[in-house]
This record gives C-alpha cells, sequence and structure tokens, in this order.
C-alpha cells in the first residue's frame, strides 16, 4: 500500500509511480506481504491489471511481471493475475503471457480476465480495438454490447488450444 498519514498524504503523492524511492518501497513491501501470506498458508495471492491509476493501491500495469517475481519467493502460495482486461489486450499475447507463467510457477499460477470497467484508462487503451469501458450505469448500452461482444470473441481465441 502507498505509505501515507491519511487521505491529504496520500493524495500529494499521486500518481504512485511519479516518485521511485515511494514506488521500490511498495513493490518490496508487497513482496513482503506476499511472504507472509504465503507463511500463513494462504492458498492465493493476486494482483490485477489497471493503468494510469492515482489512487496509490494498484502496484502495475502488468500483473504477469509481478506474479513472475513473486513466485520466485512462496513455497506454496500460488500467485495470478485476476485479471487481464480483454478489450484492451491481444489474446494471442495474453495466452503466451499465461502459458510462460504456468511453467515458470511449476503449475501454481491462474488466471482471470475482465472486461474493463475504468474509463480512464479502458477507453485510452481501448481505441486501437474501437472497444470503451463497461461503465456499469451504462449497462446494455451499445458500448457495453460493443465491449461484451469483443471480450466474448477473445475469450473464444484464447481458450483455444
Amino acid at each position: 500500500m502507498l505509505p501515507a498519514k491519511d487521505r491529504k498524504d496520500r493524495e500529494s503523492k499521486r500518481p504512485l509511480g511519479r516518485n521511485k524511492e515511494i514506488y521500490n518501497k511498495v513493490l518490496h513491501d508487497w513482496l513482503d506481504i506476499v511472504r507472509a501470506a504465503d507463511q500463513l498458508g494462504c492458498w492465493g495471492i493476486s494482483t490485477i491489471e489497471h493503468h494510469l491509476h492515482t489512487e496509490g493501491y494498484e502496484v502495475g500495469p502488468n500483473p504477469g511481471i509481478l506474479n513472475a517475481w513473486w513466485a520466485s519467493h512462496v513455497k506454496n502460495a500460488r500467485v495470478g493475475a485476476l485479471g487481464y482486461v480483454m478489450a484492451t489486450q491481444d489474446p494471442i499475447r495474453v495466452a503466451e503471457e499465461c502459458a510462460i507463467l504456468d511453467h515458470i510457477t511449476k503449475g501454481k499460477f491462474f488466471v482471470g480476465v475482465a472486461r474493463g470497467y475504468q474509463s480512464r484508462w479502458a477507453n485510452i487503451l481501448g481505441q486501437a480495438n474501437d472497444s470503451v469501458a463497461a461503465v456499469s450505469r451504462y449497462i446494455g448500452g451499445k458500448d457495453d454490447i460493443k465491449n461484451r461482444d469483443i471480450f466474448e470473441e477473445r475469450m473464444e481465441m484464447l481458450l483455444k488450444r
């Protein structure tokens, strides 16, 4: 978590990646949490895919990199990505990354996928796919339907062997 005394202090440190010392501390503090979770017998530890965040709770935009790092520091816990936002991803690259992670972790990797609901980054990274965020207040609207169609198409591709 972002080391801050209170909300005002946390807001003054946004975005998290702007200060390399703080970001490095957060990354390594998370590793301490991962190790502790493993020692306590937790089944699994996961991270998320989010981009362009300023809240200070997200560690990184690429869960696979963190999962590979964390896996090298745990004995029993599984590591996972929950999840890759398929409307902004190439499904072949996601499949390749997951396969490599499964090998690196010796079968301890798990994965989830998502449609992407945060417009501040899903709309930017989804441009190449003509996709926008699946914002709950627009459920059933044309953008939501398009996002779901892209998600389902990519899931079909991802699940092919």
